[in-house]
């Protein structure tokens, strides 16, 4: 998964969180009997959203059962992101799916078959290493075929091939040489 992917992917949980959040709030207001404000006070609803994004519509697919207890367990035992999407590959349900199994998994004291921190972390390329793969004529096709190369997906294929362009190594490959059908 791209770091944009994800990125967004985090977003939309904190999203998510802040939502059952400000939504716990409002009925604890209720229950201890808050008052509604005046009517004068009430402002138009915001318009429905016709077109729904692929991130709401991400958000849409939480599923029954999770909250955001189950996340923090996860994240406080030394889950990463990249152990739950082997987690989530391993038994072929989505992110959240996945967070909330493994999550009341963790609570409920079963073992979870993806130890914490176990899965490599797929690094991020600094400043420098993230130019020089296209600064040196390199193609998002060509970052494809490495990856088909070595056996990796092209983020890691982009940041390893950057690293080595660094180091001063010549690639298997020449710049904007790769043509992927």
């Amino acid at each position: 998964m791209n770091p944009s992917t994800r990125r967004k992917r985090l977003v939309a949980a904190g999203v998510v969180a802040t939502a059952l959040s400000v939504a716990g709030t409002g009925a604890a207001m209720a229950a201890n009997g808050a008052k509604a404000a005046p009517e004068a006070a009430v402002t138009e609803p915001a318009p429905a959203v016709e077109d729904v994004t692929e991130d709401e519509a991400w958000l849409a697919e939480v599923p029954e059962g999770y909250s955001p207890e189950l996340s923090a367990s996860l994240w406080a035992a030394g889950y990463t992101y990249e152990d739950l999407e082997a987690l989530g590959a391993l038994w072929g349900i989505g992110w959240m799916e996945t967070k909330t199994r493994a999550g009341q998994m963790l609570l409920d004291g079963v073992e979870i078959p993806v130890a914490p921190g176990s899965t490599p972390v797929t690094p991020f390329p600094s400043e420098e290493e993230a130019a020089v793969f296209a600064d040196a004529g390199y193609t998002p096709q060509d970052a494809a075929a490495l990856g088909a190369l070595w056996g990796t997906d092209s983020w890691e294929a982009k940041v390893r091939a950057s690293q080595a362009l660094l180091a001063g190594e010549t690639l298997p490959i020449p710049p904007g040489g790769s043509v992927i059908p």
